[in-house]
């Protein structure tokens, strides 16, 4: 350990510029001139014994030098070595300092929906929901936190962990309703229910697969202490883009999104997520250093969980709901939506989609419009292209189709453009990029809406719409089909790369 410091100090030491003497002028780093080597004389012990006695003396030199440029000496100039170190230092903090404001917050401007404490009325269904599933994640959340502690017998009751809901098994909460007679703890009065999570283990390794500890996922969606009403956002099926009457609740932070499902949703995730589960996780590679894996790559839905509330109220109907990632939970303003299929069959925004607060457009807007995503790279595009065809086998294997590529875009301004140049991975929630030194312009894409098998519902759709309607390009095809016309039109139409970027790399490379 002494050796350990010692050398420590040494190197610091030879990293400082060598401070001058009062009286003679002369510079000294570590009692001796410098130039002198430290021969082990009786001169050059004696001069560093001098050195190490009088330390009042060297402040006030560093001092004096600081104060007054004319009273230091020429051989206390800073040397060129030690300048462009300094110059390093200071172009990491500077680095770093834009990295911390970059991750700070979802951009507020990308915020959506509804606050649920602001919905009218206080038996809306939503309202009373929204409480009721933060209630959960948090005792989910103190039970996970008591395992954790090596209290295996707490999750056995509330007591010890300050739980409102009572285990009937590790995985299912039973919640008491509130008496009538007495004062609400809540602005909105809860009813009893159960709430269940389904196959939890499988999920914490999804997410462990994303970066993603249980810590933070319960503290992300449960209720704070202290808080007496949901502060989730609403948005309802009206206001929600797409056919399905589908309703989400948003994390406040708005990194995570609540779907409601249909049981065919849940039906198909029960079905393959064991398989989705070892597919995420296969899509983890070596980090750039070679230390450790980076978070999984697959650009498919991030789905963290699944759950159910049954209540002991007519009025509330029974719900079940997928927890996923917000692809938009992003730290820049996303200008302008697409939710891109592939098809060109009535995949025309509708002006009642437009007249939206954040309308989604569609194919052939993008189309209309030329929009690319122009990577700076031609193998950046490439690597983006690989995965998307990875995670389109996957999903044509489980037999799935109507997924689409969804993709916001923002345009960059100067100081935006200084940010990214020093950091463009670090967002609320990790979510993939693409950018062009040309036009200056980021894109947040993934796979959406993976849940539709293909049917007999949907092979019906096939025949009466494609087949007797003179084989019109509509969205609905066979799994291998669907995934052929989707990745073509990416490939043709979505992605691109800076191409005399590219040949410039590639002559500066040849020369």
């Amino acid at each position: 350990m002494g050796q350990k410091e010692e050398g420590d100090d040494a190197n610091l030491q030879s990293d400082l510029p060598p401070l001058p003497d009062e009286k003679s002028g002369k510079a000294y780093a570590k009692g001796r001139n410098v130039g002198e080597p430290d021969d082990g004389t009786e001169g050059g012990r004696q001069d560093a014994a001098e050195a190490e006695t009088p330390a009042e003396p060297a402040v006030k030199c560093r001092v004096s030098a600081n104060i007054s440029e004319e009273e230091a000496p020429s051989s206390s100039r800073i040397p060129k070595s030690t300048a462009k170190k300094w110059k390093k230092a200071a172009k990491v903090v500077r680095e770093k300092s834009i990295a911390k404001n970059a991750v700070a917050k979802v951009n507020a401007k990308n915020k959506i929906g509804t606050k649920a404490e602001d919905l009218e009325g206080d038996g809306n269904v939503l309202k009373v929901l929204g409480l009721a599933v933060q209630r959960a994640f948090r005792d989910f959340g103190k039970a996970r936190a008591a395992r954790e502690r090596g209290g295996e017998g707490e999750e056995s009751g509330p007591a010890g962990v300050g739980m409102e809901g009572t285990p009937r098994t590790l995985d299912e909460l039973e919640f008491s309703a509130e008496e009538e007679d007495e004062p609400s703890t809540y602005n909105v009065r809860q009813p009893a229910f159960v709430c269940c999570r389904v196959e939890d283990e499988e999920f914490s390794k999804v997410r462990a697969a994303f970066d993603i500890t249980d810590r933070q996922y319960y503290a992300v969606l449960g209720l704070q202490e202290g808080r007496n009403e949901s502060d989730l956002y609403v948005i309802g099926s009206n206001d929600a883009s797409g056919k399905s009457s589908s309703f989400f609740f948003l994390s406040p932070d708005q990194r995570c999104i609540l779907k409601s499902c249909t049981s065919t949703d849940v039906k198909t995730v029960m079905a393959f997520l064991k398989r989705y589960r070892e597919y995420v996780e296969s899509q983890r590679f070596t980090a750039e250093n070679g230390k450790g894996l980076k978070p999984s790559s697959t650009l498919l839905p991030r789905c963290f969980g699944l759950y159910s509330f049954d209540f002991d109220d007519p009025t509330m109907p029974p719900v079940v709901m997928v927890a996923m990632t917000n692809f938009f939970g992003g730290t820049y303003e996303i200008d302008v939506k697409y939710d891109l299929k592939g098809s060109t069959h009535g995949r025309l925004a509708s002006d009642m989609e437009r007249s939206k607060k954040s309308p989604v457009l569609k194919d052939l807007n993008w189309m209309e419009e030329g929009r690319k995503l122009r990577f700076p790279a031609r193998k950046e595009m490439e690597r983006v292209q690989s995965q998307l065809e990875r995670d389109t086998a996957f999903l044509s294997a489980e037999g799935l189709i109507d997924y689409s590529l969804l993709v916001g875009l923002h345009e960059m301004d100067e100081s935006e453009a200084e940010a990214w140049r020093y950091d463009h991975s670090a967002e609320a929630v990790r979510v993939f990029k693409a950018r062009s030194e040309t036009d200056q312009t980021i894109a947040y894409y993934g796979i959406v809406d993976v849940l539709t098998p293909y049917g007999l519902r949907k092979r019906g759709e096939t025949f009466l719409t494609g087949t007797l309607m003179c084989g019109r390009d509509v969205s609905c095809q066979p799994p291998p089909t669907y995934r052929h016309r989707f990745l073509e039109f990416c490939k043709s139409e979505i992605l691109a790369y800076d191409e005399d970027d590219q040949e410039e790399k590639e002559s500066e490379h040849s020369a």
